[in-house]
């Protein structure tokens, strides 16, 4: 009996596997990408979570206050970062530091951020990719005053008893820094797009938020935003500008009032 060896495949089948194998990737890799980019996200708000916790622990240490987005006392010149982990709220100054970088945002920045062994040193921590919302919580920029001693140039930051309906009053959240998108702003502004730091909505359109009672949720939006250098801004007041969607288009969401 005579006995014929085939080949395993043939050209054609060949090409048909790889065929398959392709369209099969080209349906999957999307879906891989979405599900790190949730997982990123989830991350993040871990880390909105630790430094809203951080923040309470400061808070019962300081006299009810919000810790000042900087300080008007140079000899301690923080941001309101500097406090925290100053302060041992979150660790130490590496660990510390790590927290405010979010993993969906190549900030370049970075290195140098995690580097800081000193929370004075504020060329490198005003990118941070979280920002506070500093006119009203973080001080009183919008209230007039004058600054306590360590407090904010602009007047007094917030006490927690102050805030009313604290959990509808933003403290802090996702940030882009206007004039170098490729890095996070400390601290949130809505009437300087130019050069400020403004709210990103680098997880699909949508921004992680800290409120001023702990709480973090996600709060979709119709804005994307690439965050590229020499990528350009919002369009102030156009549909891919999320100041003009809710909650944060209210005062409001803003006040301590």
């Amino acid at each position: 009996m005579k006995l014929f060896n085939r080949s395993p495949f043939t050209l054609i089948e060949l090409l048909i596997v790889i065929a398959i194998i392709a369209i099969l990737a080209s349906m999957l890799l999307p879906a891989l990408g979405k599900a790190r980019g949730r997982a990123r996200g989830i991350t993040c708000t871990g880390n909105e979570k630790q430094i809203a916790m951080g923040i309470l622990g400061y808070q019962q240490d300081n006299g009810d206050y919000f810790p000042p987005y900087k300080n008007a006392d140079t000899t301690k010149n923080y941001f309101w970062c500097g406090h925290l982990v100053e302060g041992r709220y979150l660790g130490g100054h590496q660990q510390g530091f790590k927290v405010f970088l979010c993993p969906n945002k190549v900030n370049s920045k970075a290195a140098s951020i995690l580097a800081t062994t000193e929370p004075t040193d504020r060329a490198d921590l005003n990118n941070i990719d979280y920002g506070v919302n500093y006119r009203h919580i973080y001080s009183n920029r919008y209230g007039g005053g004058v600054a306590a001693d360590g407090g904010t140039p602009w007047g007094p930051q917030a006490k927690n008893g102050q805030v009313r309906n604290p959990s509808t009053k933003l403290s802090f959240a996702d940030s882009y820094f206007a004039a170098t998108p490729e890095t996070g702003g400390s601290a949130l502004e809505w009437d300087n797009p130019n050069s400020g730091g403004l709210l990103s909505t680098r997880h699909g359109g949508a921004v992680n938020v800290a409120w001023t009672d702990g709480h973090v949720s996600t709060v979709k939006t119709a804005a994307q935003w690439g965050e590229i250098a020499g990528g350009g801004y919002y369009l102030k007041g156009s549909n891919f500008d999320p100041y003009i969607q809710p909650p944060f288009n209210t005062l409001k969401s803003w006040s301590r009032n």
